[in-house]
């Protein structure tokens, strides 16, 4: 048992690995078995690199790091203006968009409601093509939707319900990049490498995210409510570009001796017998993928006599062209059909239900935060018009960004750090010490929240709305950090789920949050958002100490199977 981790009896547990050469154990047998394996360069040639790089230079994993991080930063500036800023246009000018659509202050806030409810219901459709066609079709397909999307709201007019379609079709488009962006993330980076581009995306979302209502409540007040989504439309069309061209495919079909993090049963004993796999099996493997059917996602392999009676596989590099194009095959020939169930079977594993009660909770509640601002600070006696409520929300965008910039920093080395600390091996349940600090900042921020609308201070509100930033930024970053480490073989799935139930939440939040603010004080209402956020996190504790057992127990029942979702093939 490490660090309060509780072992699972002699079983290896999948995401359980070697990570850190430690010289004090040079002797043991993990030590023995990561010199045969491959490692990091410069500072991190004592790391071994999870999942292990095959030897296909169009392998995500042997891409260069300048490569990589550009087509991760695309990514981010995707979901940066597809998830973010629709509903950024609106959210200042709630208030204002009551008068000019003749409607209710709950209409108006479905606006952004409805958006968040096509996230959630595209969600699971995102699953399936993703994983059966690869991710770059759905990024371009997304961008297009928000375009067209977009089209709709400029053309609108002041009719309520031609708008609500135009912001339909935005949710619709946006999808994608809420959803699998981390999938991208665990497709191109080892496991030390992970927890940075994490908090660099929640820099994206959680911090970023509220540039959009300050930025709008400007040009709303001085333009006009539609100019934000003329500048918007110049802005995503350019995203359009940006996506065709820099956007690469990261589906890869890798053999599975190289993921060393996913089978319990190897995942540290197989890297030492990689090399003799490869050895002893290598006409087999070779004739297997050669000649029958090339894995899609790779260079094209010519088979090659080596006068051994063996035949090896050469892999040809992909042009820049190459790697233009938006069909890449099928990546998985599983019917549609239980790809889709699949997506709802893995709600039955306990970490699937932690991820969205942990992050789903917190941040439906620091969304709906927006829907309130408006309400409280728009009417007299503070009568702040677009612009001024748009400088509300600067605080969440400081507080959130201080702390992913700090784990940026931080992160990932204090995960190594542990791992070298516990002889070398790393648990992903490591990853959950960071929501000790999202407890203690989300506790703070939310209960100052209800009583600052309570007692009408906008400057101590938008103080505590920083905290609140923290919170989420260190709740999403722990949360998704530890799934992709510790479930990487479904975080597809896992954070599909999460991302449809998330949006779900913020839906209801958008209909029920000025009618519950309308009848209750801020106060009230905000000491029961603080006690279920504070259960949510604490239910940390528990995944922390189990998480490890969980993890066999769920590799070994195999749900899929026994619900009969792993057996039916397009074959």
């Amino acid at each position: 048992m490490g660090f309060g981790i509780l072992d699972a009896a002699d079983e290896r547990a999948p995401g359980t690995v070697y990570l850190v050469e430690n010289e004090r154990d040079q002797e043991s047998h993990d030590a023995h078995v990561s010199v045969r394996l491959k490692h990091g360069t410069g500072k991190s040639a004592h790391i071994i690199l999870v999942p292990q790089p095959s030897d296909d230079p169009n392998d995500p994993l042997n891409w260069g790091h300048w490569r990589k991080d550009w087509i991760f930063l695309n990514i981010c500036i995707g979901a940066s203006m597809l998830v973010n800023v629709p509903n950024g246009l609106i959210k200042a000018a709630i208030y204002q968009l009551t008068t000019i659509f003749d409607r209710s202050l709950t209409d108006i806030a479905a606006l952004a409601g409805y958006v968040l409810l096509a996230i959630g219901s595209g969600a699971p459709f995102v699953a399936v093509l993703s994983k059966k066609y690869g991710k770059r079709p759905q990024f371009l397909l997304a961008s297009f939707l928000a375009i067209i999307g977009t089209i709709i709201c400029l053309t609108t007019g002041t009719n309520y319900d031609v708008f609500l379609i135009g912001r339909i079709f935005q949710g619709i488009g946006a999808a994608a990049y809420e959803s699998i962006i981390f999938n991208v993330i665990g497709d191109m980076y080892f496991v030390h490498e992970r927890g940075i581009r994490v908090a660099v995306f929640n820099i994206v979302q959680a911090s970023v995210a509220l540039l959009p209502p300050i930025i709008s409540g400007v040009i709303t007040t001085n333009q006009g409510w539609l100019w934000p989504f003329k500048y918007y439309m110049i802005f995503i069309s350019i995203q359009f570009l940006m996506a065709f061209l820099f956007i690469r495919e990261t589906s890869y079909k890798r053999a599975a001796i190289f993921d060393i993090d996913l089978d319990g049963e190897r995942n540290i004993d197989t890297p030492a017998t990689v090399e003799e796999k490869q050895a002893n099996n290598k006409e087999e493997a070779h004739v297997e993928s050669a000649p029958k059917s090339p894995p899609t996602g790779r260079g094209d392999p010519d088979p090659v006599s080596v006068g051994t009676g063996q035949i090896s596989t050469i892999y040809r590099k992909k042009t820049w062209w190459q790697h233009l194009r938006i069909w890449n095959g099928t990546f998985d020939r599983t019917n549609p059909v239980k790809l889709f169930f699949v997506v709802f079977a893995c709600g039955l594993n306990p970490a699937t239900i932690y991820s969205i009660f942990v992050a789903g909770i917190i941040v439906s509640f620091w969304v709906g935060c927006g829907f309130v601002w408006p309400q409280v600070y728009g009417p007299p006696p503070y009568s702040l018009d677009s612009k001024h409520i748009g400088y509300l929300y600067s605080g969440s965008v400081i507080g959130g960004t201080i702390v992913c910039l700090l784990s940026t920093f931080l992160y990932d080395r204090a995960m190594v750090s542990l791992a070298r600390w516990n002889k070398g091996v790393y648990e992903p349940e490591m990853r959950l010490w960071i929501m000790v600090f999202a407890l203690i900042f989300g506790i703070a921020g939310f209960l100052g929240l209800g009583f600052s609308f309570t007692y009408g201070n906008p400057t101590s509100a938008a103080a505590c709305y920083a905290l609140v930033g923290m919170a989420i930024s260190l709740a999403s970053i722990g949360a998704g950090s530890y799934i992709i480490d510790a479930y990487r073989g479904m975080t597809t799935e896992i954070f599909i789920l999460a991302a449809t139930c998330k949006n779900m939440l913020y839906f209801m939040q958008s209909k029920i949050m000025n009618k519950w603010i309308a009848a209750m004080s801020p106060r009230d209402i905000y000491a029961i958002v603080t006690a279920i956020v504070g259960v949510s996190l604490l239910s940390t504790i528990p995944m922390y100490i189990y998480g490890k057992r969980l993890r066999v127990v769920w590799a070994r029942w195999n749900i899929y199977e026994r619900l009969h979702l792993s057996d039916i093939s397009l074959d």
